[in-house]
């Protein structure tokens, strides 16, 4: 296919193929703003395309049509999974989707998406977040003053062995070791916790003691944080329905076994967010999940 596009060649072989199979049909003018040249430029791209996917769609005077055999596998790159995966991870075009995008509902023929409305805010200009930025570059500790949830917490500086950076929603934060709690003999029960950048009040560049170099090398031996992970077998909440429990495996990522491959970034995030009680109503089971243990052999 040889035609100028205004977008790359698969991108719109994937726009056509999606926009035929999912709204039974695709017309020339559906090319306009996609593809450059004439009309019998796009008729000739759509007839070429026609004929490199005869198993999925022809042409029905001057209209395109899916064949009515055509059922995708749901991992196929043109199969509504696919589709809707791509919106849950990131906002969709139509050029993407192969479908009109309408954040009204109703609309036949277009797809409606309607993104959350509480979004990301941009970090407060007034602190420079430098020192945590090189010391996950270089491997290193930083100092921060930091100031958390609790009642009547007070800000106060803490030293922070970053290992990961996580967006979380609408929020950004660095998992890492509060190294003001550290326990050199028993480096495997180092308190892991999550930090939110916009309660980072001013961060510092740490002169590196001997004593935390100590810390911070035994962390590192420890394979603790890296991202090859260990795994861990989690116990749902038996007060599930076995429905529940199956659509609780799939939300949570583990397998048929309840197992799940985490590093210790992560792990934390998993625990706050599935093993700790959060529901506003009695008649919720929650949590989802009761406890989780690592598996060792």
């Amino acid at each position: 296919m040889s035609s100028a596009t205004i977008y790359q060649q698969d991108m719109i072989e994937r726009y056509v193929l999606r926009r035929t199979i999912h709204t039974g049909q695709f017309r020339r003018s559906d090319l306009d703003g996609i593809s450059e040249g004439s009309a019998a430029t796009k008729y000739r791209l759509l007839n070429q395309m026609c004929s490199a996917y005869s198993n999925l769609i022809y042409q029905d005077k001057r209209c395109y049509r899916p064949h009515s055999y055509v059922a995708l596998d749901t991992r196929d790159p043109n199969s509504a999974n696919s589709i809707l995966n791509e919106i849950l991870f990131s906002p969709i075009t139509r050029l993407q989707a192969g479908l009109d995008i309408d954040d009204a509902p109703g609309v036949v023929g277009s797809l409606s998406v309607q993104y959350g409305k509480i979004r990301a805010q941009r970090l407060p200009d007034e602190v420079d977040y430098t020192p945590l930025l090189h010391a996950m570059v270089h491997k290193k500790a930083f100092s921060v003053r930091y100031v958390g949830r609790k009642k009547n917490d007070q800000a106060r500086w803490r030293c922070i062995y970053p290992v990961a950076l996580h967006r979380i929603a609408d929020q950004l934060l660095v998992t890492g070791y509060d190294l003001d709690e550290f326990d050199a003999q028993d480096v495997l029960t180092a308190p892991l916790k999550q930090f939110v950048l916009f309660r980072m009040l001013e961060l510092r560049p740490l002169s590196i003691t001997p004593s935390i170099q100590l810390q911070i090398d035994a962390i590192k031996d420890s394979g603790i944080g890296r991202a090859t992970g260990r795994w861990y077998v989690v116990s749902l909440n038996p007060k599930m329905t076995p429905d529940q429990s199956l659509a609780a495996r799939r939300e949570l990522g583990l397998d048929s076994q309840n197992r799940i491959l985490l590093d210790d970034a992560s792990l934390f995030h998993f625990r706050q967010r599935h093993l700790q009680p959060k529901a506003v109503t009695s008649d919720c089971i929650d949590p989802v999940a009761v406890s989780m243990e690592a598996i060792t052999s």
